[in-house]
């Protein structure tokens, strides 16, 4: 009994503290299905170090940057609204029940968005050489 009630508790200050940070802030943090390296950033930030010729940065540019992030980021604007949508009645006190076509709807452009991910992580690795792909991978961390 003990229990069930320290778990609710800690459950109700959970849910309380974030919506007190909801309403100082205005929003809640969306965060994508797999959190994954920005490699793009890895890559301005440390060019000269990992020699990255002027070849592999037009094909960064013309093969990853110009085909994925559009993609991605289109799924992801729209699971945001939706994302929104949903605190928004859990705050409200929704059961899962309530919530379910909504989150099944958030999965759904979320994990299509990953394959964009996924898909991109490998067109870097066939840009670079596997000496490049080890640095790059190694200060993406």
């Amino acid at each position: 009994m003990k229990k069930i009630l320290f778990v609710l508790i800690a459950s109700f200050c959970a849910i309380n503290l974030s919506a007190q940070e909801a309403k100082k802030t205005g929003n809640f943090a969306i965060n994508e299905l797999i959190l994954l390296p920005h490699i793009g950033k890895v890559l301005k930030n440390n060019s000269k170090e990992l020699n990255i010729t002027n070849e592999q940065m037009q094909r960064v540019s013309k093969e990853v940057k110009q085909v994925y992030p559009p993609k991605f980021q289109d799924l992801i604007r729209q699971a945001f609204p939706i994302e929104r949508k949903v605190q928004r009645k859990i705050l409200k006190g929704a059961s899962p029940e309530e919530l379910k076509k909504d989150l099944d709807e958030i999965a759904r452009l979320k994990r299509e968005a990953v394959d964009y991910k996924i898909m991109a992580f490998n067109a870097f690795k066939k840009i670079f050489t596997k000496e490049q792909w080890k640095k790059i991978t190694k200060l993406a961390k």
